[in-house]
């Protein structure tokens, strides 16, 4: 299992990871799963050197829960 090492300092993580949404929907596919590399919060972060807002998902949506 990858675990991303941005998820301590994701705005994202912090702001939903209590969520069970957002568990079922991120947690187990992005920040601590098979698509840990595809995040889209963390490519932006590695292209561009900016982070995005906080509901920016890693999907590349807004997450609304």
């Amino acid at each position: 299992m990858q675990v991303c090492s941005e998820s301590s300092q994701c705005e994202f993580f912090l702001a939903y990871a209590h969520q069970p949404a957002f568990r079922k929907e991120h947690f187990n596919y992005f920040c601590f799963g098979p698509l840990a590399e595809n995040c889209a919060r963390r490519i932006f972060h590695q292209e561009k050197g900016l982070t995005q807002r906080a509901d920016y998902s890693p999907t590349g949506l807004i997450f609304n829960p």
